[in-house]
């Protein structure tokens, strides 16, 4: 757009050119910054370790209720294994 302008204005195509790709960058730039601030998480000081939790649930009332804490202090992910029982004739 600023070398279709370039062609009108003064300074011509290739300052205008200049120009324009500069400020889109500054603009691109900008906006890239403000989205990623607002969706980041704070910065911790130190990394918290990686820590695998299992739990044991005998009915599907207390699996909800454990997914929903989990996910309500922002476990990194929540999974289900569905447990078969064992054959107990071998």
């Amino acid at each position: 757009m600023g070398i279709s302008l370039g062609f009108i204005l003064e300074w011509g195509p290739i300052i205008w050119g200049l120009i324009y790709g500069f400020g889109g960058f500054l603009l691109g730039f900008s906006i890239g910054f403000l989205i990623k601030s607002k969706h980041s998480l704070p910065h911790q000081k130190h990394k918290l370790p990686e820590v695998t939790v299992l739990v044991q649930y005998l009915n599907e009332e207390e699996a909800t209720l454990i997914h929903e804490t989990f996910w309500r202090y922002k476990a990194i992910t929540v999974g289900k294994i569905e447990h078969q029982l064992a054959d107990s004739t071998r």
